[in-house]
């Protein structure tokens, strides 16, 4: 007899169990870990270890994603807080949790988790920002100092020749001290050439150039000329090249100045149909002068002169191009010298538009070819760029990576000069500090000029000022300025004129100011013009003007009195002014706007 009560007490239990297994998995697969933010981060924060607290609809093991991550690796059911490794000063947008768990059975295991993304927050250093920064040039060296920051381990340098310095110019870092001297700067200096034998063969920087064509290339350079060309050679009138691209004794493309001997133009020649095509306009000499040759792979030619285009032409031809050299043009000899001085002489292997030549220009500033700046952006396209910055020796040095170094010829230490321009001789500095967190918020900016004509410079209340190297008129001193880009000085206040006298009017002499009445005799105004925001008080020149103190005298007592046009300068080293015949000579105090 079968024991049939057995069969289905078996059949039963089986059919419980499985019930409840399925029942057991059934509940664990509607868990879920939820997580959610409860305390986010401050920020800024100054703690480079801040805690953070969340919430965990789950205990679980915890891992940590993005920049951030903790010590902590247990999370219960609820609230934790957790404590996050050292952070540098920066800011944190892509630290993540997740909590998660292993749910296991007889049968079966499953791992459950959560993730949560922390608001974004900023570490920024406890250190403040150095204050008093001061800038001084002199001797091709700068010399900067500011005030101490607490907690600083050393500070870092941002510097460069232009405005809007950020962390992200050049940098001179783990200065130890709160000053530093920077004598790494560069002297402008030019090659003056004869006109006789002189000139610079740089002929490497034609292997940079298309293989076949040579084409497509600019060439740019400053250029001045000494004095009207004139005078015959031994084929024609006189012409002189500022520089040139030629083959084993033909001329490709070569820029002269005064082509006929007397015509005061530059000129492009070319071999294509051996012709001429100068400048639209006439340019002096005794002056510097821009000048930019572009031609492009279409074979078409460009000639651009102080920014604008001046001359076209079609048909060109670069092809074998070996040599090239500045100063003269090579026609199966050295010939067609150039009597003058040269400056800045860039070549590129593509062709510059009409926007990249006037940002190059810069209204007559100039701009370094190896740095990008507002719309010209081909520093990488460089295949030759010789500052002239050298001062002495036998070799002009290609500052690209190609080493196209030029090699002087017919000329020695004597025939480097400067420039008179002193392009990017205006240097910008910020200050940070640094301890093991990280870098401090930048300073203020400070700035400072080297220049043949400077003998000083220093900065005040968000200006520079400079002092001339020598005595002159005050006209003179105010092409100075304009040429570096600044006037002679406005004074707004009695602090300003107190620290003007103090730093250059009694260590130095009388000095210019921008004061004059050139235009109508008793009319005194500034050589910037005039200034609004202060009810008059700056542009108040005349004899019984006073500080806002309404006592302070600006002129010594019964000045200005001279006759006729006149022009003002710190005269007593109290600090009161005196006019003069602007003929005279004193040193001048150069202002710029930073």
């Amino acid at each position: 007899m079968k024991n049939y009560p057995l069969y289905y007490l078996l059949i039963t239990l089986s059919i419980i169990v499985n019930s409840c297994s399925e029942g057991f998995k059934e509940e664990y697969l509607k868990i879920s870990i939820a997580l959610k933010e409860v305390t986010a981060i401050t920020t800024p924060a100054t703690d480079t270890t801040p805690d953070y607290t969340f919430s965990s609809t789950e205990s679980g093991t915890i891992t940590y994603g993005g920049s951030c991550s903790s010590s902590t690796t247990s999370a219960i059911s609820g609230n934790n807080t957790i404590t996050l490794s050292s952070l540098s000063v920066g800011t944190y947008a892509d630290c993540t949790i997740t909590v998660s768990k292993t749910m296991t059975t007889n049968k079966s295991e499953t791992t459950l988790s959560g993730s949560l993304t922390i608001t974004s927050f900023t570490v920024s250093s406890t250190l403040s920002a150095p204050d008093n920064l001061s800038a001084s040039g002199a001797n091709n060296t700068i010399t900067l100092t500011w005030n101490s920051v607490s907690g600083a381990t050393s500070y870092t340098l941002y510097w460069d020749n232009v405005s809007g310095i950020d962390s992200s110019d050049t940098a001179i870092t783990s200065i130890t001290n709160d000053n530093y001297t920077d004598s790494t700067k560069e002297t402008n200096y030019a090659l003056d050439f004869d006109g006789s034998n002189d000139y610079v063969a740089a002929d490497g920087v034609t292997s940079n150039l298309d293989s076949s064509t040579g084409l497509p290339f600019t060439v740019s350079a400053w250029a001045y000329p000494d004095t009207a060309v004139s005078g015959t050679t031994a084929c024609c009138s006189k012409r002189e090249a500022i520089f040139a691209f030629n083959n084993s004794g033909a001329n490709l493309n070569i820029l002269f100045f005064a082509q006929d001997g007397s015509t005061q133009k530059f000129y492009h020649h070319g071999n294509a149909d051996d012709s001429f095509t100068g400048s639209s306009n006439t340019f002096e000499s005794g002056q510097w002068h821009h000048i930019i040759m572009v031609v492009d792979s279409s074979r078409n030619g460009k000639l651009y002169v102080n920014g604008g285009q001046e001359a076209t032409w079609s048909n060109d031809n670069n092809s074998s191009v070996n040599r090239f050299s500045i100063g003269q043009e090579w026609d199966g000899s050295a010939s067609d010298f150039f009597d003058g001085k040269i400056d800045e002489v860039a070549v590129w292997n593509v062709a510059l538009s009409a926007a990249d030549v006037t940002s190059l220009y810069n209204s007559g500033n100039g701009l370094k070819a190896s740095a990008n700046s507002g719309n010209y952006d081909n520093s990488g396209d460089l295949v030759g760029y010789w500052k002239f910055n050298e001062g002495t020796g036998s070799t002009l040095t290609d500052s690209t990576s190609n080493s196209n170094n030029g090699t002087l010829t017919n000329m020695d230490s004597s025939d480097w000069v400067n420039t008179g321009m002193d392009n990017g001789s205006m240097y910008y500095y910020k200050v940070a500090a640094v301890d093991s967190s990280g870098t401090g918020p930048l300073s203020s900016v400070a700035s400072a000029t080297l220049a043949q004509s400077i003998q000083a410079s220093e900065t005040f209340n968000g200006h520079t000022y400079a002092l001339t190297s020598a005595a002159m008129t005050w006209a003179q001193a105010k092409v100075i300025a304009t040429a570096l880009g600044g006037y002679l000085t406005t004074i707004n206040t009695k602090a300003e004129n107190d620290w003007l006298t103090a730093i250059f009017r009694i260590p130095y002499g009388v000095s210019w100011i921008g004061a004059n009445d050139i235009a109508t005799t008793n009319t005194w105004v500034w050589d910037n013009g005039t200034t609004s925001g202060d009810s008059g008080l700056t542009d108040d020149l005349s004899s019984n003007a006073t500080w806002a103190d309404d006592s302070t005298r600006k002129w010594e007592s019964g000045e200005p009195n001279h006759s006729g046009g006149s022009c003002g300068y710190i005269w007593q080293t109290s600090g009161t002014w005196d006019d003069v015949a602007c003929t005279a000579t004193r040193y001048a105090i150069i202002e710029f706007d930073l």
